[in-house]
């Protein structure tokens, strides 16, 4: 990618590139990013948040780890699964099931809602998330938000706090 940027800005003078790191692989903006889902957050029930995840050995795995740690230390009756890889999804959603409470909030940790939310989290299917907590006899949900494409499972990029993070993030970087 740097390369064909490079091979850009050489045909392209006066036009400056500058390439800013994942907004997480430092792990100080981890809890600022946990902060933002705040408003989200349920105080009547169980918050499950949902990360994408990565295959087994993933030197992101760390980062993945750090929000399940931020996230369990700041939002009571809060737990985090990953689609793939850690937190391990089976774990946490056995963390659920031991607890009274009916109602379970799922919050998308991606930037983009998109086919693992609306399938993975929210669909139909046997084995999607909400249709694993309705077998445990509780009440699953999602934050729904208006957008000018309708409405959309809320994510990370729909959230105005995450945005000022990210905007922040690459303003430092563009300086």
């Amino acid at each position: 990618l740097k390369a064909s940027v490079d091979t850009f800005t050489k045909a392209n003078k006066g036009i400056k590139v500058s390439f800013a790191g994942p907004l997480m692989a430092d792990e100080k903006n981890i809890q600022p990013v946990v902060n933002t889902l705040k408003p989200y957050i349920i105080s009547d029930g169980i918050n499950f948040v949902v990360t994408h995840g990565t295959h087994e050995g993933h030197a992101v795995e760390k980062t993945y780890l750090a929000v399940q740690k931020a996230v369990e230390k700041t939002y009571v009756k809060a737990f985090v699964g990953s689609i793939e890889g850690v937190p391990d999804m089976e774990t946490s959603l056995e963390m659920v099931e031991k607890i009274k409470d009916k109602k379970v909030r799922f919050l998308v940790f991606m930037f983009v809602a998109g086919d693992h939310a609306e399938n993975d989290i929210a669909g139909d299917e046997d084995d999607s998330l909400f249709s694993v907590v309705k077998e445990m006899g509780k009440t699953p949900d999602v934050v729904m938000v208006k957008t000018s494409k309708g409405e959309r499972i809320l994510s990370l990029g729909l959230v105005p706090a995450y945005q000022k993070l990210l905007i922040d993030h690459i303003a430092k970087t563009v300086k």
